[in-house]
């Protein structure tokens, strides 16, 4: 996917690329991946890839995607939302320039019933924040070049007490 990724230039067809192998991961992972947008409190038009709810219906968990229009997998809190992954309208009201990292903090977090998580993915990593340790910038980071590939081959994985890590981890979250 990743070499695919390198090839492309045009916005639509990097998303595809990165949605296809995303989808994947997010089912393995145990999530359904259901494109929708939800609105800030200040009518920021923000995109999820899926959400859990709470009995209540408040959201518990929001799937986030980045893109990274350069190609080089960079931090994905540090991308903005391009407007391709939004609905087509003129009228959207939406973030615009803002990386995610502020998009969380004054979008999301800032929210009257937020999420208690966010998984926060592009082709090259999943983050995991929890709002009670956003404040401390506090985060887990999965990189997916170390997860699935090492020289020895895609077939890595790191044993530790018994256990197979990173990916048993990835699995928990």
């Amino acid at each position: 996917m990743r070499a695919e990724l390198a090839t492309l230039t045009d916005i639509d067809a990097r998303l595809q690329c990165q949605r296809a192998w995303l989808k994947q991961l997010l089912y393995a992972l145990g999530y359904a991946w259901r494109p929708d947008v939800r609105e800030s409190e200040d009518g920021a038009v923000l995109p999820i890839a899926g959400e859990i709810k709470r009995a209540d219906g408040t959201p518990e968990l929001w799937l986030m995607e980045a893109v990274d229009l350069a190609n080089e997998l960079a931090d994905p809190l540090t991308l903005p939302v391009v407007r391709e992954q939004l609905p087509a309208g003129d009228d959207l009201h939406w973030t615009e320039d803002a990386a995610f990292e502020d998009i969380v903090s004054d979008q999301i977090f800032a929210a009257e019933e937020p999420p208690r998580w966010i998984r926060l993915f592009h082709a090259g990593q999943l983050i995991l924040i929890d709002r009670t340790k956003w404040p401390q910038r506090r985060i887990l980071r999965f990189h997916f070049d170390q997860i699935f590939t090492t020289p020895d081959g895609p077939s890595y994985c790191w044993h530790w007490r018994g256990q197979t890590a990173p990916v048993r981890a990835m699995a928990a979250i």
